[in-house]
């Protein structure tokens, strides 16, 4: 069956486009790309080039991707090592050579690094054999490490280095070597150490005494605050509370009653802790 056209789609493709005609030869014979346009880009070209070579020339290259730094002591420890080398060669090995790992240690102290501090000090002592003058301040900082750590080898060797290198510390210092020896549970150099100090205050007594009683030795704890009590005849709240802990630890009510009326008179009854100390000795002591 044969389906009749219409006149419009009767005509060829060609005859019903609205474009023109086209001449084959012509595109043929024409070239795509002029002379010119292909002298504009070997131009652009040499110009490229010619940066590459410079940049070379120069000798410039790729900036080098930054080296990851180690952390923890060992940077320290450079750091350290550098500092000193610096000093030694402008005024030559001495005391200010000791001052960068002097700050070293206080400041691997102060981020609470007390086993990298000990170990910087070992090497300050080896090194330098009492030679080197170390401050109060480091001294300060190695008592808090040996605390915190509770190491009886760090509190010789710190203590030891103090007495051989002829350091004569004042009563605060003093107050901290005998704290150092009562944490670290070292409480028969800890007594040696308070009855050899030219000087005392309530700081060295409150020590010595906490140290006691938290050792279970009530007895010696109230001998000596029988002898405080005649020596100054004052006390701060921590004294009775201390004390009050002895009482308890002794079950003796008498005592203990004694030491809240003094608690009265001198106005530190209701401190906290003075408080805390009385309810648990009256609770102990039925």
């Amino acid at each position: 069956m044969d389906i009749a056209l219409s006149p419009y789609q009767n005509k060829s493709v060609v005859e019903s486009s609205s474009l023109p005609s086209i001449d084959v030869k012509n595109i043929q014979e024409r070239p795509l790309i002029s002379g010119s346009h292909l002298l504009n880009i070997r131009k652009h070209r040499t110009h490229a080039s010619g940066i590459t070579c410079s940049f070379v020339e120069h000798g410039l290259h790729p900036k080098p991707k930054p080296k990851p730094l180690k952390s923890g002591y060992e940077v320290v420890k450079k750091e350290a090592s550098l500092e000193e080398s610096r000093q030694m060669k402008g005024s030559g090995f001495g005391s200010s050579s000791s001052s960068g790992l002097c700050g070293q240690i206080e400041k691997l102290v102060l981020c609470k690094r007390y086993r990298d501090a000990l170990e910087m000090f070992e090497i300050l002592e080896s090194e330098c054999q009492y030679d080197v003058h170390v401050g109060k301040s480091t001294y300060d900082a190695l008592v808090d490490a040996c605390i915190s750590l509770k190491s009886i080898r760090g509190v010789k060797r710190v203590f030891g280095y103090m007495v051989n290198s002829g350091f004569e510390p004042d009563l605060y210092l003093r107050n901290r070597v005998l704290l150092m020896h009562v944490k670290c549970g070292m409480m028969i150099d800890a007594r040696v150490l308070f009855d050899e100090m030219p000087e005392r205050n309530l700081v060295s007594w409150n020590t010595i005494m906490a140290g006691l009683v938290d050792s279970g030795d009530y007895m010696d704890a109230f001998r000596l605050f029988l002898s405080m009590w005649e020596e100054q005849s004052e006390a701060s709240s921590r004294t009775f509370a201390t004390m009050m802990r002895a009482s308890a630890g002794l079950e003796m009510i008498f005592p203990g009653q004694q030491l809240h009326a003094c608690a009265i008179k001198m106005d530190v009854s209701q401190d906290i802790f003075v408080s805390c100390a009385l309810i648990d000795m009256y609770s102990k002591c039925g």
